[in-house]
C-alpha cells in the first residue's frame, strides 16, 4: 500500500481514487524486478518476456481526449483535458477520468502534459474557472486549433463556390456580405488594447470565410499572435481595413458548356521565407471558366533545390485537383 499512498499524495489526489491507485500500483510492482524471482519482473516470470513500458505516464496528471462527438461545429473543442489513472487491461488504451461530469473514459487518442497536474483543490467541476495548466498551455495550442478552424473553413467555401458555378446563369455576380464582422472591429474604440483585443481582431478574420486574398498576411500575423502586439497593430488595422474596403467586390460566374472540365495552375518560389527557410506554393484552379479554388501556403518541409520545392507545389495541386474533380462529378 506505500505505492498507492504515494500516488494518491504525490498527486493531490482525493481519497476516493484509492481502487485506481491501488489497480495501477499493481500493474507497476508487475513490471519491477524483484529478489524473490531473481531480480526478474513477474511480468517476465509469467511471460517469458520483458516487459514493455514506453507506453506508461504519470499518474493522475493531465492527458487531453480526442472529442469523438458526432457532428461537431467548427468552434466545437477537439479534446477534453481529462486525469490519467493508468492502462486499460486486455487492450493497448488508456484509463481517464473527466472530473467536470464524473465519468470514466477508455481511450487510444491521447496527448499527455506530464508536466501538468489536475488541480483537484480549486473546483475542477466548475466550469467558469479555468485551471492553471489551461492558462499557461492555451498561448502552445492556440495556433493550431486556429489554424485547423482555418482549413476546415476553406474547404466549406470551396464546395461551395463549385456548386455556384456548376449552377449560375450567365455573369451572376457572387458578393461577400459579411460585413458584421470587419465593422465592428474598426469602430470599438478599444480595438487594439491588449493580446486580447488583438488576438480577437485576428481571430476574426480567421472565421470570415469569404475573404481570402491576404491569406499570407494573415499567415504572419499569426506566427506572433502569443507575443505583445505592439509591433503588430499596423499590420491588423490594415487587414480590417481591407476587408472593410472590400465589401463589395465578387466574383462573377459564366455559365460554361455541359461538360465538366477542372484545370488549374501552380507555383512555387524558392526559400522565400528568410527565418525557416522555406518556400510558399501556390495554386489556382477552374471550374470550366470560373475561379473556383485558389491557395497561397508555404511549404511544410525544407525544398533543397527549385526543382524539388515546384514537384512539392505540383504534388499538392494534383491532389486538389483530384478532390475537385471528385467534387463535381
Amino acid at each position: 500500500m506505500a505505492m498507492t499512498r504515494f500516488l494518491l499524495k504525490g498527486t493531490h489526489m482525493p481519497a476516493r481514487f484509492w481502487g485506481e491507485a491501488v489497480r495501477h500500483a499493481v500493474y507497476l510492482l508487475n513490471c519491477l524486478p524483484t529478489k524473490a524471482l531473481g531480480e526478474r519482473t513477474p511480468f517476465e516470470a509469467w511471460m517469458g518476456r520483458k516487459p514493455h513500458l514506453a507506453h506508461l505516464r504519470v499518474f493522475g496528471y493531465v492527458a487531453y481526449v480526442k472529442n469523438t462527438t458526432p457532428h461537431l461545429k467548427k468552434l466545437d473543442d477537439r479534446s477534453s483535458p481529462m486525469v490519467y489513472l493508468g492502462v486499460e487491461e486486455g487492450c493497448k488504451a488508456h484509463r481517464l477520468f473527466d472530473p467536470r461530469h464524473g465519468k470514466l473514459q477508455v481511450s487510444r487518442d491521447v496527448m499527455f502534459r506530464e508536466n501538468c497536474e489536475w488541480t483537484w483543490n480549486a473546483g475542477a467541476n466548475n466550469e467558469e474557472r479555468v485551471p492553471e495548466f489551461m492558462v499557461v498551455d492555451a498561448f502552445s495550442t492556440d495556433e493550431v486549433i486556429v489554424a485547423a478552424d482555418i482549413e476546415a473553413a476553406t474547404e466549406d467555401v470551396t464546395t461551395l463556390t463549385v456548386a455556384v458555378a456548376g449552377a449560375s446563369s450567365p455573369s451572376t455576380p457572387l458578393s461577400n456580405t459579411n460585413t458584421t464582422s470587419s465593422s465592428s472591429v474598426t469602430n470599438s474604440p478599444e480595438s487594439y488594447e491588449g493580446p486580447v483585443r488583438f488576438r480577437s481582431i485576428v481571430d476574426i478574420y480567421a472565421n470570415t470565410e469569404e475573404v481570402v486574398g491576404i491569406i499570407e498576411e494573415e499567415g504572419e500575423v499569426m506566427m506572433v499572435i502569443s507575443e505583445e502586439p505592439t509591433c503588430y497593430q499596423e499590420a491588423a488595422t490594415e487587414a480590417c481595413w481591407y476587408l472593410k474596403g472590400t465589401i463589395y467586390f465578387g466574383l462573377a460566374y459564366i455559365k460554361g458548356p455541359q461538360e465538366i472540365g477542372v484545370f488549374g495552375y501552380s507555383d512555387s518560389d524558392l526559400a522565400d521565407d528568410l527565418d525557416g527557410r522555406k518556400s510558399t506554393s501556390g495554386m489556382t484552379f477552374y471550374f470550366n471558366e470560373s475561379l473556383v479554388s485558389w491557395n497561397s501556403q508555404k511549404q511544410k518541409t525544407v525544398a533543397l533545390s527549385s526543382c524539388e520545392a515546384e514537384f512539392m507545389a505540383a504534388t499538392t495541386a494534383a491532389c486538389h485537383a483530384l478532390w475537385l474533380r471528385s467534387l463535381a462529378s
